[in-house]
């Protein structure tokens, strides 16, 4: 009997477990940050790139450096790792930032795309939640055939 099929589709409902789990992640810690957010005007001040990725597959990622002043009167200079990065800007390019009352160097380009990062995590969870079932779907389709063939 070959359990080839079902060890398959248990891969594929564990990659899909993965992604659940990862995009689920995202999604709340996008909300949770977008509740307590604060909006600054500031200036885009410099866009870095960097390589991410394994070797073979790297790709380029923009990092957006920006400086906005707090209500205090504090100026925060930092990297907008978190949310949506404006590649289409130009450093010195006016824009509003949210950012962490909390740790102001916490902070994103807003990008007028409300909720953009809870809608990119739900889309990473809605995938793998497809993948999870596919992959139980074979897994259990794979296990009857098995069962059936002599």
């Amino acid at each position: 009997m070959s359990l080839i099929l079902p060890a398959v589709g248990v891969l594929i409902a564990l990659v899909g477990g993965v992604f659940v789990v990862i995009g689920t992640r995202s999604a709340r810690a996008s909300r949770a940050f977008e509740r307590v957010a604060q909006r600054a005007p500031g200036v885009l001040t410099d866009m870095r790139y960097e390589t991410v990725g394994p070797a073979g597959d790297r790709t380029m990622r923009a990092v957006p450096v920006v400086e906005f002043r707090l209500p205090d009167g504090q100026i925060v200079n930092t990297e907008a790792r978190m949310g949506a990065t404006p590649g289409f800007r130009r450093p010195g390019a006016q824009i509003t930032v949210l950012y962490d009352p909390a740790d102001p160097r916490r902070a994103r380009v807003d990008a007028r795309m409300g909720g953009a990062g809870a809608l990119a995590g739900g889309c990473l969870a809605s995938l793998g939640l497809t993948f999870l079932v596919l992959g139980i779907a074979v897994a259990i389709g794979g296990y009857l055939l098995a069962q059936e063939l002599p």
